[in-house]
């Protein structure tokens, strides 16, 4: 990636969106998890779909959860800080492939809930975005359009 490109830019700029998106997601599971759960639920009320969760006072899913945008958010700040070293990004990618399976599974095997729904459809969209943002900052992609330019 040419230093200072803007597609490198851009690159950096959704990778600290996703880290810090992250980063708010776990502590607030982490400090409000209840709260959370009832205000995605309400969100989907206004909007006309079955967006409730199972709700659990069992610690144990509130920290698996927690971690796992932990380590999400750090993957995301870590591929930001350095660009140029893409398995963080692809670590990430893994992430929203297996949860998007999950969700999608859950929906299709489960009580098929809109809950499933939407988070399959969100997992891929931001896989997706991720993908084409870390595909259009990669060398081959700068070098290409440098030799576009340059014709």
């Amino acid at each position: 990636m040419a230093a200072g490109s803007p597609r490198r830019s851009q690159y950096i700029l959704w990778m600290i969106f996703l880290g810090v998106a992250y980063a708010l997601t776990a502590l607030t599971f982490f400090f409000f998890p209840t709260d959370l759960v009832q205000f995605v639920a309400m969100a989907g009320r206004v909007a006309h779909l079955d967006l409730t969760m199972v709700e659990t006072n069992d610690p144990f899913f509130t920290m698996l959860a927690v971690e796992c945008w932990a380590i999400l958010s750090c993957l995301c700040l870590l591929a930001a800080e350095s660009p140029k070293t893409s398995g963080y990004a692809m670590t990430h990618l893994l992430g929203k492939v297996v949860a998007a399976t999950g969700f999608g599974y859950a929906y299709l095997n489960g009580n098929g809930k809109s809950f499933h729904l939407v988070m399959t459809a969100l997992e891929i969209a931001i896989g997706l975005i991720s993908l084409a943002v870390l595909l259009r900052a990669s060398p081959e992609n700068e070098e290409v359009v440098a030799m576009d330019g340059a014709s």
